[in-house]
């Protein structure tokens, strides 16, 4: 499991898309602990389909 939140956002976009809801939930839990707000807002633009520059 990626422990960078950049890394976790990417694992999440891609197990959403498979529907790996197993999946999803461990990224999840991972990334509560160590996400600030700019990985959150990263997250909901990959979900949406929009690209956010990492960083």
């Amino acid at each position: 499991m990626p422990e960078d939140p950049d890394d976790l956002v990417d694992a999440i976009a891609v197990a959403v898309r498979a529907g790996d809801d197993r999946c999803i939930g461990l990224l999840l839990d991972r990334l509560k602990e160590v996400a600030d707000l700019p990985h959150l807002i990263r997250l909901h633009y990959r979900l949406c389909g929009a690209s956010v520059p990492r960083g």
